[in-house]
């Protein structure tokens, strides 16, 4: 309803980054007012639902007699994070306001061209140390990057494909469109 897409790829080794990815995205969706000026703000919510539901799974790994539980409780206690990178795209008339952090990828095609991309550039772009969003302020080091694409049209039948990427997809992408398949 509020034309907003957005991905984001949690880091397997953080805590708990499938829950923070997911609501990353649908915050998002329901809430694309991020920019530079407020984007540690915009992500406080996030963060106090993420922390709600990390205690929820701890008391029922508890209730469930789960010795997971421990390992939840002590990285609680050493108040580690979940981490993913993000790309959050609201079209607006004319415009594309995109924000993005990390290695995840926005490819724009005009047909089966690609004329575009945001952040990397070539497959060889990839490393592994990517920015990200923490899910503890603490954490939140990496700023985002804030794009606004004007969408201009040379004939009215030229169609533009916004392709959001997550790392592996995205280097893939790169890597055919560099052999010029």
């Amino acid at each position: 309803a509020k034309n907003c897409f957005a991905i984001a790829d949690g880091a397997t080794q953080s805590f708990y980054s499938s829950i923070w990815s997911k609501l990353l995205v649908n915050y998002f969706c329901e809430n694309p007012q991020i920019d530079k000026n407020n984007w540690q703000e915009w992500l406080k919510p996030i963060q106090q639902k993420w922390l709600e539901k990390v205690t929820a799974e701890l008391g029922k790994a508890k209730s469930d007699n789960n010795p997971a539980w421990i390992e939840i409780q002590n990285c609680l206690s050493r108040f580690e994070s979940a981490t993913s990178t993000f790309i959050g795209l609201q079209f607006l008339e004319n415009q594309a306001k995109v924000s993005i952090v990390g290695d995840s990828c926005l490819f724009i095609f005009r047909g089966n061209q690609l004329i575009k991309t945001y952040l990397l550039e070539k497959s060889t772009d990839f490393n592994n140390q990517p920015g990200y969003f923490g899910s503890r302020s603490k954490n939140n080091d990496h700023e985002p990057e804030f794009l606004d694409i004007k969408l201009k049209y040379k004939q009215h039948s030229d169609k533009l494909y916004f392709v959001l990427a997550t790392d592996a997809l995205a280097e893939y992408i790169f890597k055919y469109t560099e052999q010029q398949r």
